[in-house]
């Protein structure tokens, strides 16, 4: 299943609003969560978390991208919390206020079951990669334009790990 939006999350304050999702993803589905930017306003508190479950064989993309829309007061703490067969997989807290988001966007993916491929053309980007405790790969991504990230993170996993058995199956081979 793939998950996305038609525009930009807007939040706008003054005052703290909040969002909690929490994702079931059965043996050998695939759940895509590819958001589109979190642009925060004057006066935002925005609370975030994400839990994923992931049971065997199953696979993962998720990324979200975060900015300021305005160079006032805002910010944003997100957590993202992966399970797979009941460990602990990845916990990814993050606060973004506009001291950290000055001058930057900041986007984060996680993946299961993908090969990571990080692009090294997009100027005056940062780019950190590393692994989750239970394979998976971690990457977050900080640039001063919004889309510059998120163009990262759209082609960082451009090919699925596919299990040789079931791309046969897929194809009628």
């Amino acid at each position: 299943m793939i998950v996305t939006a038609q525009s930009a999350t807007r939040v706008y304050g003054p005052g703290r609003s909040s969002s909690e999702t929490r994702w079931y993803v059965a043996e050998g589905a695939t759940l895509e969560l590819r958001s589109e930017p979190l642009l925060l306003f004057a006066g935002a508190d925005y609370r975030a978390e994400t839990s994923i479950v992931l049971a065997a064989g199953s696979r993962l993309l998720a990324f979200e991208v975060t900015g300021l829309a305005e160079p006032f007061d805002a910010c944003a703490h997100l957590t993202t919390v992966v399970r797979r067969n009941s460990k602990l997989g990845l916990r990814d807290a993050l606060t973004l206020d506009r001291r950290t988001l000055a001058g930057h966007a900041v986007g984060s993916l996680v993946a299961y079951g993908y090969d990571v491929c990080v692009p090294n053309d997009v100027e005056e980007t940062k780019i950190g990669l590393g692994s989750t405790l239970d394979g998976g790969t971690f990457l977050r991504v900080m640039s001063p334009k919004i889309w510059s990230v998120k163009a990262v993170l759209e082609r960082a996993a451009v090919r699925e790990t596919a299990q040789p058995e079931i791309l046969r199956g897929q194809l009628g081979v």
